[in-house]
């Protein structure tokens, strides 16, 4: 752990409606562990189409100015063999793979994500096909990823992603349903929702990520063999700012001390039990950068001399925040492995420890690639206006 200078207060504080209690803050340096990761067997890749041309010009100004709903998407969307026009974000369809007439639809800003596959600005617009009309959960027919740059802020297409055939399908042949997509590590990861045999049509059970990058100019599956589970969060800040988390891994546990580092940390949790602690794992974006957050919370039990544990709090606070006293694991130090992130905290980064009655909540947040310095403050800022809201990872 880095040497550190800190201040620690004690305060009263009302941050969210219904929740005051006592505060406790500090700033600093600090290394955490990890748990497992849940992970899934991929199935077998999507299928692919080749960009509708290769621009010379430098690609992906002006994507945000895109009327999406408007755009032509690449032919192979709803079973189609040759590109679609969208008017007003939907088409009808009709011939290509099946004789029946289809819906489909997509482009409207909830739609769409945006990002960077290597350097290159792109959008990926999700694209739902269905029966013509169809008003139901098995009415959908197949769910498709439209991958766009721009040259001279004109769309260019650069691939479609489609959800592959599941060999474990119903025997109603339900297709697997597309979500996502989200980028995170310079890739495209796509959640795959999985039907088994027994699975309702509104209900899939199975889940894989599949991650895609640019592979000659077209969208194409890089990752092979089991991928890493996220899961989406939308948190909205103590700034009222929104924020779109990938929390790749969380977990919680009551045995604190077993999940430590140090001798003075160790042999305090051990004499002052606590309640439990849950830890995260997440990347978010940040205007175009992408960065990583550890959050860990614990909570400390009640004692003869500390009736509320709001001592107990304090003082693992100020062992946290201090140098060569250890600390709890985070999931990084515990083991958990995620596919294109770091394998541990790195010596520069930004520390933050903050709390609320008998609970401390421990961040720690570095840029996903490049530099980061120490206490960045647009990460200091972030990992501040994340406390008490859908970031943090709940006992």
């Amino acid at each position: 752990m880095r040497a550190v200078s800190i201040v620690i207060a004690l305060t009263t504080i009302a941050l969210v409606p219904g929740c005051t209690g006592a505060a406790t803050t500090g700033t600093g340096s600090a290394t955490a562990h990890p748990t497992q990761s849940t992970t899934v067997n991929s199935p077998a890749p999507p299928t692919v189409s080749p960009p509708s041309t290769t621009p010379s010009v430098a690609l992906g100004s002006g994507l945000r100015s895109v009327n999406w709903r408007d755009v032509t998407v690449p032919g192979n969307s709803c079973e189609s063999l040759r590109p679609i026009q969208l008017s007003d974000g939907k088409a009808v369809v009709s011939g290509g793979r099946s004789p029946d007439t289809r819906d489909i639809t997509g482009g409207a800003p909830s739609t769409v994500s945006y990002g960077q596959l290597d350097g290159t600005n792109v959008a990926a617009i999700r694209l739902y096909c269905g029966v013509h009309n169809g008003e139901t959960a098995a009415s959908r027919i197949e769910d498709s990823i439209a991958v766009f740059t721009t040259a001279n802020s004109k769309p260019v297409s650069l691939g479609l992603i489609t959800a592959h055939v599941n060999p474990q399908a119903s025997s109603q042949g339900s297709p697997t349903s597309l979500g996502g997509p989200m980028f995170t590590g310079g890739h495209l990861n796509v959640e795959e929702y999985i039907y088994k045999p027994t699975d309702p049509d509104c209900c899939p059970s199975g889940i894989a990520i599949s991650t895609w990058n640019l592979v000659n100019g077209t969208i194409g599956r890089t990752a092979t063999g089991p991928e890493a589970f996220f899961k989406p969060v939308d948190a909205t800040g103590l700034d009222g700012k929104p924020y779109n988390l990938a929390v790749w891994a969380q977990d919680k546990f009551t045995n604190c001390a077993a999940h430590a580092y140090g001798t003075p940390m160790i042999t305090f949790l051990n004499s002052h039990p606590c309640y439990g602690a849950a830890r995260s794992l997440s990347t978010l974006y940040l205007g175009n950068r992408e960065a990583t957050l550890s959050i860990i919370t614990i909570e400390f039990k009640p004692g003869p001399s500390d009736p509320a544990g709001y001592k107990a709090a304090e003082k693992f606070n100020q062992l946290e925040t201090s140098s060569g006293t250890g600390a709890l694991n985070d999931l990084l130090r515990d083991g958990t492995r995620i596919p294109t992130l770091a394998t541990a905290i790195p010596a520069h980064e930004s520390f933050y420890v903050t709390g609320q009655d008998a609970a401390i909540t421990v961040f720690d947040g570095w840029w996903t690639t490049g530099t980061t310095h120490d206490q960045d403050l647009t990460l200091l800022n972030v990992e501040k206006n994340l406390f008490l809201t859908a970031a943090m990872p709940t006992l």
